[in-house]
């Protein structure tokens, strides 16, 4: 098999074949874990809704609640979007505005802060793991296009 590289035609061999493929292995993985990231901020997202509707409940003014929950819903849809382009980033993004969130309401209310703690717990922890695993999904696709090949999204 040919490779054409800044008008270079270069022969891809057996070593090269066998790197491709260890790339190809390590960026689906990498991908799985950007995808469980993904599926975190959906979750969140679901979180946030069932968070404004029973607002009113804990004594909250409800155009409080929508507009805090509308606001975090942007943001939780955009770095789902953003994602696709860097990874890293968004993932950074959304566990940056994850904590802020959870700071504020922890002024707000210290009891806060352990409501919820074990949901908290697992969101945070795979938004950290989407974070490295955008990053080395980044790093990989950059190398597989130095062969040819299309970017893992």
């Amino acid at each position: 098999m040919s490779l054409i590289l800044d008008e270079d035609v270069r022969e891809i061999g057996p070593e090269d074949e066998s790197e491709i493929a260890r790339l190809q292995i390590m960026a689906r993985d990498a991908l799985k874990r950007v995808n469980h990231g993904r599926i975190a901020l959906g979750a969140l997202i679901i979180l946030t809704l069932i968070g404004v509707l029973l607002a009113p409940s804990q004594g909250i003014p409800m155009n409080d609640a929508v507009i805090e929950g509308a606001v975090m819903i942007v943001i939780y849809f955009g770095c789902i979007f953003y994602a696709n382009k860097n990874p890293g980033t968004a993932f950074i993004i959304a566990l940056v505005a994850y904590c802020l969130v959870i700071l504020l309401s922890a002024v707000i209310d210290p009891v806060n802060i352990i409501r919820g703690i074990l949901v908290k717990g697992i969101i945070i922890y795979y938004l950290a793991k989407a974070i490295g695993s955008g990053r080395e999904l980044t790093k990989i696709n950059q190398q597989l296009k130095r062969y040819g090949y299309n970017e893992f999204r």
